[in-house]
């Protein structure tokens, strides 16, 4: 609570008294007669209300969401790694990636390796623009759009404009795809490429399983370790399909004034060439948010982290038993369970971990904006000759609080840094990409 000298110096700043009234006067931070106090708690015990200026207190609201957010992503990451240490059997001193891979297990062909999409994560764009508002109310939502590099949810039957390209997923029974990508079966021959799931066709490399092959002979209809040219079941990725489709077809529209066909179940729009454009709907990706005040734009940037709709992603556990259940060990028995569970929890597993790795880079990006962006906004507004003394005050006191920013910021990310390394190094053992 501000001490009684502050609300001195503030009369006697507004009848031009004393704190820098005349240029004999020191400025009011350093003048005897105005030794304000600032708030006692702050930023470091979860206190965002700092100076009274509703465009400061909301980016320190946004550091104190981050401890918050932080905290409950890492408890999020780590149960998940509980329960999968408790189903392998391993203590917490044994990495979670050596118990999955199991080199002296003998129940499996080889080691169980995962296929998944990418993680989608979806920031709402209009409660977006409702946080910039309340932080900036110079801010117009008319006028101002989120400035989208990834895709763009959008209804069916609305353009993308320009700078973007048209996605139409259509799903059917059977649909003539053209040259879309189709994620399920396709009449005609596939691509060669990689199998993630189960091939059925030509496969070129090794295949685990066979079968009798319509007028004679054999063909692939297991896993892969190749190319297969044929049809490929539980596909997580989509292949050209130049014949028909029994499954998802993607097409791209590049006119900027088209729109799907009715019949489509999603329309999607995409930048071109790295480009951003603007999405009134929902976004994922990077995004660019717009702001007069350096502070309610990084205020926004994490809340939007902070509010993103992360997906679960299709993925698949792959791994083949080299014998009989029935003839495996009690451990093996448990290993085996333990790798349904597994299969069981990666998709959203995988969506928890997009949420962390968002709330994440909310940390690194508000970390960096308290000493750049907004130190230079607040000492902009401080030179502002129609600034009320009690704004002044308040600001002073925001600028102090910013040097706070970074060590509560730092003390919260320890234990957020811990569960996303966990977590990551589980699923390299399995083979998906995961961000350094």
């Amino acid at each position: 609570m501000k001490h009684a000298s502050y609300f001195a110096c503030t009369a006697a700043w507004i009848f031009a008294a004393s704190c820098g009234s005349s240029s004999a006067e020191p400025p009011i931070d350093q003048n005897p007669l105005c030794n304000f106090a600032c708030p006692e708690q702050g930023v470091m015990n979860g206190h965002a209300a700092i100076s009274g200026v509703p465009a400061a207190d909301t980016f320190f609201g946004a550091v104190v969401a981050y401890q918050n957010r932080a905290e409950a992503s890492a408890a999020e990451l780590e149960a998940t790694v509980t329960r999968l240490r408790a189903a392998f059997g391993v203590s917490e001193h044994v990495s979670l990636g050596s118990a999955i891979q199991r080199p002296t297990a003998k129940l499996l062909v080889g080691p169980p390796k995962a296929v998944a999409e990418e993680a989608k994560c979806f920031i709402d764009a209009a409660r977006l623009n409702g946080i910039r508002k309340d932080c900036d109310p110079d801010f117009d939502p008319l006028d101002g759009t989120i400035g989208c590099r990834g895709a763009c949810n959008v209804e069916v039957g609305s353009p993308c404009g320009r700078n973007a390209d048209l996605l139409c997923k259509t799903n059917a029974a059977k649909i003539d795809c053209g040259k879309g990508l189709c994620t399920g079966t396709c009449a005609s021959a596939w691509t060669a490429r990689t199998c993630p799931g189960v091939c059925t066709g030509e496969c070129t490399g090794e295949c685990d399983r066979f079968a009798p092959k319509p007028g004679g002979g054999t063909q692939c209809v297991g896993s892969c370790n190749g190319t297969c040219t044929g049809s490929c079941a539980n596909a997580v990725a989509a292949a050209r399909c130049t014949g028909t489709c029994t499954g998802t077809c993607t097409a791209t529209l590049q006119d900027p004034q088209a729109v799907c066909d009715p019949t489509a179940i999603a329309a999607t729009c995409r930048p071109v060439a790295g480009g951003s454009f603007a999405c009134s709907k929902e976004c994922t990706g990077v995004f660019d948010t717009l702001s007069s005040k350096g502070e309610c734009r990084a205020a926004a940037n994490a809340q939007a982290d902070f509010l993103a709709r992360c997906d679960p992603p299709v993925a698949s556990l792959i791994f083949t038993l080299d014998k009989p259940l029935r003839n495996a060990t009690p451990d093996e028995t448990r290993y085996n369970n333990a790798l349904h569970a597994l299969a069981i929890e990666l998709p959203m597993w995988l969506a928890a971990l997009a949420r962390a790795e968002l709330v994440q880079q909310a940390g690194q990006m508000l970390a960096s904006a308290a000493k750049t962006d907004v130190n230079e906004s607040f000492r902009h507004e401080l030179e502002a000759t129609d600034l009320l003394p009690q704004d002044k005050v308040g600001l002073l006191c925001a600028q102090r609080e910013l040097d706070r920013v970074g060590p509560a910021l730092g003390a919260a990310r320890k234990g957020l840094d811990a569960a996303i390394n966990d977590t990551r190094e589980a699923l390299g053992a399995l083979g998906l990409p995961v961000n350094p």
